[in-house]
């Protein structure tokens, strides 16, 4: 059997990765600062599928866009 060649193999494991919305939440409350992570609301995280990489880029990368909401008269 041939070795299989793996076309974009890093942008591809974090898409996966990131897709899935206890997997940012996780990362989200590690990476984020205590005074951020306060003011954003981690239960209401949505993936977004729009595309936002330009056509010369489109087969080697893809955006993952998280929306959130920030908490209710928070001073971001």
């Amino acid at each position: 059997m041939g070795k299989q060649e793996i076309k974009n193999a890093h942008d591809s494991f974090f898409k996966k990765l990131f897709s899935d919305k206890n997997t940012i939440k996780s990362f989200l409350t590690i990476a984020l600062p205590e005074d951020l992570l306060n003011n954003i609301e981690l239960e209401k995280i949505d993936i977004d599928p729009t595309g936002y990489v330009s056509e010369a880029m489109e087969g080697s990368f893809s955006d993952i866009v998280v929306k959130t909401r920030k908490v209710v008269n928070c001073e971001l």
